[in-house]
Formats: structure tokens, C-alpha cells, sequence
């Protein structure tokens, strides 16, 4: 899922935005001649499948048994399948904030399993981050799609990096498009964006060595020379609260 603010719906909503904001994308490193790479590092990055198979979305894990997620990506009361490097795992159990629309910065939600699934020890749990800023050089792992016009060929882990272009209600990067063929986390491996698929899966900031989600994919959207992505900033009080309530009320182990 991924949402695009124009006319793309969101089975995973892909923003689509209209202007680049007021920064010069000068500021931003120069396009690498090298895609964003398939991985199967980054263990604690699931995907996650809508009741009935009709949705695919990103999350991660944030404590032993707590996925983060977006709230588009689980509107639909039933099991959830969350597929990972080490087993599937099942869940009805969910929390949304945000109402699963473009353009809320809220669009944040938790799955989680009534007993531990991911060990921390064995790099199967994120922590959650804090502080993010502009020129931050951030890492984006995803399932998305591999090209935004078809919204075709999700289904693969990729990752990538890109440089915070600005922090508005979301954490926005800009990325030049390719041409030839994308990928999902699109662009150039040091501008990557997000495409369908890649919803609710994480934004990942470097903190003393241990990567950290500071952001939740939201949307994104593109024009002739750039793709947009959104990001739902987790340093706004209102998101923090939200986790928090939920860790609080289900015993999650979520480190805030």
C-alpha cells in the first residue's frame, strides 16, 4: 500500500505532491549512477499482508512482539499475516491513530502478538529514534513497488539512502526519477524515495551505530523529474503519545 495525493488510492497510499518546497535541491547529494539495492539484511523490516491477501505493506518490529506500521495499511478488522527472515506470524490484534487517509500526519498503527515473536539480540527489533533534521542522511528499507507508474514488482526487500530535504508535518525527501527501469525504494541508492508496497515501513537514522525509526512511510507522489516521499515524523508529541498509550495499555515492551 502507498498513497499518491492525486490519483493514485490508497491500497498504499502514495502521496502526490506538487511542488518541492522551498529549499534548493542543490543541497542534496548528487544522484549516484548505482540503484537501490535488494537486501535481506535489516531483519527487524517485515511485510505485511492484509486480511485476505488484498493488501501489501512494510512495518517493523519495535519491541519483541509490537509492529509499526501505517494506519492505511490496516483499516480491515481480521488476521494479519506479518512475513519475516525468521518465520510468518499471525495477528488480528491492531491499534490505528490516524483514520488511514492521505494527507494526516498521523497515519501511524501497531500490530502486535499477545507473546514475544523478534529478539532484539539477534538485530530483529528497531528501537524507536528521536531528533531527526534537515541534510540527516537517513536509510529506507521497504517491500514496495518496482516502478511508481505501474506500481509493479513489489514484493522484494530493497534499501536505500537519501538526505532529509525538510521536516514540515512529515519528514519529506525528494528523489531524481530514473529512467531505464526503477526499483521499489526507488532512484539512485543515495536518493531513494518510497513506492507502493513500501507503506509503513521504516525511515532509519543512524544513532552511535544502531539504526533507529524516526520515521513511518506514509505517501509519496511524483512529476517529470522527481518522485516525492512523505514520512510520518514520529518527534511530533501527538505520535509519540499515541505509541505510548498503546504500549502502556498492552504491555508491549516498546522502549520510548
Amino acid at each position: 500500500m502507498f498513497a499518491v495525493r492525486n490519483t493514485l488510492a490508497p491500497l498504499c497510499a502514495l502521496l502526490f505532491l506538487v511542488g518541492c518546497g522551498a529549499r534548493d535541491l542543490n543541497s542534496l547529494p548528487t544522484p549516484s549512477s548505482s540503484k537501490v539495492e535488494y537486501t535481506s539484511d535489516y531483519p527487524s523490516v517485515v511485510k505485511v499482508i492484509s486480511p485476505g491477501g488484498t493488501g501489501l505493506c512494510t512495518g517493523t518490529f519495535v519491541s519483541a512482539r509490537a509492529v509499526l506500521t501505517a494506519s492505511h495499511c490496516t483499516q480491515s478488522s481480521g488476521t494479519y499475516t506479518i512475513i519475516t527472515s525468521f518465520g510468518t506470524f499471525y495477528t488480528s490484534n491492531r491499534r490505528n491513530y490516524g483514520p488511514g487517509v492521505v494527507n494526516d500526519p498521523r497515519d501511524i498503527s501497531i500490530l502486535w502478538f499477545n507473546s514475544d515473536v523478534a529478539d532484539e539480540n539477534l538485530g530483529q527489533v528497531s528501537k524507536l529514534g528521536y531528533g531527526v533534521r534537515e541534510d540527516d542522511i537517513v536509510r529506507l528499507v521497504g517491500y514496495g513497488c518496482g516502478d511508481i507508474e505501474t506500481r509493479l514488482g513489489a514484493g522484494f526487500k530493497r534499501t536505500g539512502t537519501n538526505a532529509v530535504y525538510q521536516i514540515s508535518d512529515y519528514i519529506e525527501l525528494i528523489t531524481p526519477l530514473n529512467t531505464g527501469g526503477g526499483h521499489a525504494i526507488i532512484g539512485p541508492v543515495n536518493r531513494a524515495g518510497s513506492c507502493f508496497g513500501d507503506s509503513g515501513g521504516p525511515m532509519l537514522l543512524d544513532f552511535g551505530g544502531e539504526l533507529r525509526v524516526v520515521g513511518v512511510t506514509h505517501a509519496g507522489g511524483y512529476d517529470s523529474q522527481y518522485a516525492y516521499s512523505d514520512y510520518v515524523n514520529l518527534d511530533r508529541g501527538d505520535n509519540r503519545g499515541f505509541i505510548a498509550g498503546v504500549n502502556d495499555d498492552y504491555n508491549l515492551g516498546i522502549e520510548l
